[in-house]
């Protein structure tokens, strides 16, 4: 909860760094470029700040898309105001980014809509999806949602219209996929443990708590046997880091999608990338989970 109050002030400040700057920076446009700069900084401002007051799943993906648009913002505008100003908001925006991309912050927005004593933790973005594609939607959606209006008001109407209603349609897309992304877990329930991740299976699995043998650190290595079982379903998503490996006394189906039919693999360990690896190994042993050292 710490972080996530760390981040929760840091974002109200912001009205006081890219605030000024951005108030700085239109200071010489005409009135209508100059309330649609406002609009496009006090808007977003207020819809984060309240999507960390009031936390939801959704609110992390409303947060991490107004902080990327946020630093976005500052470098174009830094370059037109006071050097110092300039400055301090390019740090304080790279700050609001970095804390709001932290697993603590994932773990207080997934968990406010847990039910009864589940405990779930994210897992970790899939490498072919974090590397490139997520962060160039990001910043296309960041170029599109400010230039769009500002055409408008600097009275390239078409332009402007055009460039809005792409940038609408990318951020639609976007968050819906940023959203899917939040909602992959592995979950402590008093059964045992779910794998949800949609991304890689057609439906969750249950692990249930006899049917684990134990869980750890997986150690990453290409000769590992668990690389080339057939009786291991790999969900790290490309990560070599955070892994955990579970391992179960009876096999379970784990329906893993494809471009075609879904495969069946019958399954006794699975590999997980986590967001937390350590604080997934404490909630495992909590819920008397055997781990392994």
């Amino acid at each position: 909860m710490t972080t996530i109050w760390v981040l929760r002030v840091c974002w109200a400040l912001l009205a006081l760094t890219l605030g000024s700057a951005v108030a700085e920076r239109s200071d010489s446009w005409d009135q209508a470029a100059q309330i649609v700069a406002q609009a496009e900084f006090w808007i977003p401002w207020a819809c984060g700040l309240f999507a960390l007051l009031v936390p939801r799943p959704w609110g992390i993906v409303v947060t991490r898309l107004g902080a990327a648009t946020g630093l976005f913002a500052t470098a174009l505008i830094a370059p037109g105001i006071d050097t110092p100003l300039a400055l301090i908001t390019l740090v304080h925006t790279g700050v609001v980014l970095g804390i709001s991309l932290m697993p603590a912050v994932s773990m207080a927005f997934v968990n406010v809509a847990a039910y009864g004593d589940e405990l779930r933790v994210m897992l970790r973005t899939p490498v072919a999806v974090a590397a490139f594609p997520v962060p160039l939607a990001t910043l296309l959606c960041a170029a599109g949602f400010l230039a769009g209006p500002l055409l408008i008001a600097h009275g390239h109407t078409i332009a402007g219209i055009v460039v809005t209603v792409i940038a609408w349609g990318l951020l639609y897309i976007t968050a819906k996929a940023m959203y899917a992304l939040t909602q992959r877990w592995i979950v402590m329930v008093p059964a045992g443990v779910l794998y949800r991740d949609l991304w890689t299976v057609t439906d969750p699995v249950l692990m249930e708590r006899a049917n684990i043998v134990s869980a750890g650190l997986w150690t990453p290595d290409p000769k590992s046997p668990e690389l080339t079982r057939d009786a291991t379903f790999d969900g790290r998503g490309g990560h070599a880091g955070g892994v955990i490996l579970l391992e179960l006394a009876t096999p379970l189906p784990f329906m893993r999608r494809s471009r075609g039919e879904a495969e069946r693999v019958d399954a006794d360990h699975l590999l997980v990338a986590v967001s937390q690896p350590g604080e997934t190994l404490r909630i495992l042993q909590h819920g008397k989970i055997a781990i392994r050292p």
